[in-house]
């Protein structure tokens, strides 16, 4: 599991304000390497796709 996985409305945010989530929230101060802003992007485009699959679902369930 990611430590991004942990993060709410990630899909809303900038690396800087999933840092500051990170920190607040799990006390973790990442040292941000290109894998993590990779993992970032990563996890940010996994979880738009399923809120975008989640809206088409309810709609097709009218």
């Amino acid at each position: 599991m990611s430590y991004f996985d942990q993060i709410d409305n990630i899909e809303n945010l900038n690396w800087q304000q999933c840092a500051v989530q990170l920190n607040d929230k799990l006390g973790v101060s990442l040292v941000w390497t290109p894998k993590d802003f990779q993992e970032f992007e990563k996890q940010k485009k996994k979880r738009v796709e399923n809120v975008r699959k989640t809206k088409r679902d309810i709609l097709q369930s009218k």
